[in-house]
């Protein structure tokens, strides 16, 4: 029985992983800074379902890959090597997307900063949390802040200086959607918040916030991403169709309650049994002291108490076997073993022929006594009978 849950357990699980999750990179997001001039190399490691993988650069310059397809095994995975390389173009952000596909598609920001050789001024750009993710025709905030990076915060630098500044809301295909210029003035440092307001018909998706800072040859740039859903989006384009979302959601939701219930159902299985073997104890040890007492009057001599003792501790040790074992079988999910052992247990009763026959001489006095020590113990038997609970 315990085999056939735990069957059931893992195919429930590697199916919930199989529907949500077909493709998978070591990578969500592919963010590089260069200066002019420079050229960098990320390795990310992809995988799938047997067969092939592709992989292409989409909406974006100086991207470029070692490979555009590859064979993997389930389980296995492939590394892919994505340069990136400033040759040919001038100061400024550029976005685009990575594209994978197998049995469906997944898309990975690309997002290259390419900043002057020689930066004077640099610049910080932050989002709060509450606009990360913004709705079309709402607003989008993002607090500024620019260095005087030959101050190094503890000399006069350039002074008081006037800084252009160029403010950009990017889509992943590069086309901007909102943009401003303004002149700063600041001493050593400064800091500006910018809001935009997106367009009513702007599409869902993932968005660059990008800032450019510009002080003669000198160009400093940063970004963030924010996301534009009107409900529910996968930031990384996973499922990009809310009411898929919503069907994966309740599909996964409802193998968890499965799970759960699967779980609770065994355990309070388990719990029933156990219960029902300390009841079986308890009316046990009950029909032992009862039996003592009837023949309290009759009983004499110490050897005689000795040996009434002796069975009687060698029924509470096996009360105590019977619990060990109880767990025993509770810890390794045998609910089928304990079935049995109780039924066993019961069919074969305790057999009080010795105790009559030996307990012979106690006083009143004595068998009270010997009660009392067996209660102090923890033995309180409140039936007089054993009735296994429905």
């Amino acid at each position: 029985m315990s085999l056939k849950k735990g069957v059931v357990v893992v195919f429930l699980f590697v199916l919930i992983i199989s529907i949500v999750f077909a493709i998978e990179t070591s990578t969500i997001l592919l963010k590089v800074s260069l200066n002019d001039g420079e050229e960098a190399n990320r390795k990310i490691w992809v995988s799938g379902d047997k067969g092939e993988i592709s992989l292409e650069v989409l909406d974006i310059k100086g991207v470029s890959l070692d490979r555009k397809n590859v064979r993997v095994d389930a389980g296995e995975r492939a590394e892919v090597l994505v340069s990136f390389n400033s040759a040919g173009l001038n100061e400024g952000i550029y976005t685009g997307r990575l594209k994978i596909s197998n049995r469906e598609e997944k898309f990975i920001p690309l997002v290259l900063e390419l900043e002057s050789e020689n930066v004077l001024f640099d610049i910080n750009v932050d989002i709060s949390p509450q606009y990360t993710e913004v709705s079309p025709g709402e607003k989008i905030l993002a607090q500024i802040k620019v260095f005087d990076l030959v101050s190094g915060g503890t000399s006069e630098g350039f002074g008081t200086t006037t800084v252009d500044i160029e403010y950009m809301v990017l889509g992943l295909d590069g086309r901007v959607f909102s943009s401003e210029m303004e002149n700063l003035v600041i001493d050593q440092k400064g800091s500006v918040t910018k809001t935009f307001m997106l367009p009513d018909d702007i599409p869902e998706g993932v968005y660059v916030f990008a800032s450019v800072v510009s002080y003669g040859d000198s160009t400093g740039v940063s970004s963030k991403l924010f996301i534009v859903s009107s409900d529910s989006f996968d930031i990384f384009g996973v499922v990009q169709d809310s009411s898929l979302i919503l069907v994966v959601g309740a599909v996964v939701f409802f193998f968890f309650l499965i799970i759960v219930f699967l779980f609770v159902y065994m355990m309070s299985d388990r719990n029933k049994l156990i219960e029902e073997l300390k009841r079986y104890n308890a009316w046990e040890l009950k029909k032992q002291k009862k039996q003592l007492l009837e023949e309290a009057e009759k009983a004499k001599g110490k050897e005689k108490k000795r040996k009434a003792r002796k069975d009687v501790s060698r029924l509470k040790k096996m009360q105590r076997k019977r619990i060990r074992d109880f767990k025993d079988f509770e810890r390794k999910g045998d609910v089928e073993s304990m079935r049995k052992k109780i039924k066993e247990w019961k069919g074969k009763g305790y057999n009080t022929a010795n105790i009559e026959r030996i307990v012979k001489g106690l006083s009143s006095k004595d068998m009270r006594e010997q009660i009392g020590e067996w209660k102090k113990q923890g033995y309180k038997g409140k039936n007089e009978g054993y009735k296994k609970k429905k």
